[in-house]
């Protein structure tokens, strides 16, 4: 796929396979599904100002039809390192399937997949603890031995503060697919949105 020479942290020369562009989120709208937008607007509606939401803000009941495939976590500023905090039940699922895991209480992201997987994820998720980009991708959201699905992830910064980051919060929708179907056009986009432009 295509890279847009403008997306941050684009590194030439990486076998990352996705495809990197500068996003804005309304172009994208037309194409999120409705968990997607909910959960975008309901973040927009607990920002301070101009800075990010804390995990405090975060009231379940008002997200509730998005639970089971909602994730949120920490950012360790050291790594950057990701820790989980929870996760809904679709996404232990995923995991579970893929690594026997059956919580995500404390998991780094480094504990929770391959080494070489989860560096690729790292850089893909690094705009998001450096500088507070939005992070949404479409296309091929999981890959695994025996199945993959298609879909879409929103993932959000958070803050205690309510300027620097130090926390995440994101969604995945998706449909599986068996591996047979898989075939040389699914990819993945990722788009990084400046959140003072939302």
């Amino acid at each position: 796929m295509p890279r847009d020479s403008a997306a941050p942290y684009t590194i030439s020369g990486s076998n990352d396979p996705a495809g990197f562009h500068v996003g804005n989120m309304r172009d994208l709208r037309p194409t999120w599904g409705q968990k997607i937008a909910r959960l975008f607007d309901y973040w927009k509606d607990i920002r301070s100002g101009s800075g990010f939401p804390s995990r405090l803000d975060i009231d379940p009941v008002a997200i509730a039809p998005t639970l089971a495939n909602v994730f949120l976590g920490d950012i360790d500023p050291n790594g950057p390192e990701f820790v989980y905090r929870l996760a809904g039940e679709e996404i232990v699922t995923v995991f579970n399937n893929y690594n026997g895991r059956h919580g995500f209480v404390g998991v780094k992201l480094g504990e929770s997949l391959p080494p070489e997987k989860a560096a690729l994820i790292r850089n893909r998720w690094r705009p998001l603890a450096e500088s507070g980009q939005i992070i949404y991708m479409r296309g091929l959201v999981y890959l695994t031995l025996d199945r993959y699905a298609i879909g879409e992830r929103l993932v959000l910064p958070l803050s205690t503060g309510g300027k620097g980051v130090d926390g995440f919060l994101g969604l995945t929708v998706c449909a599986w697919q068996s591996l047979e179907k898989l075939g040389h056009s699914e990819g993945l986009d990722i788009y990084y949105i400046d959140p003072a432009t939302v």
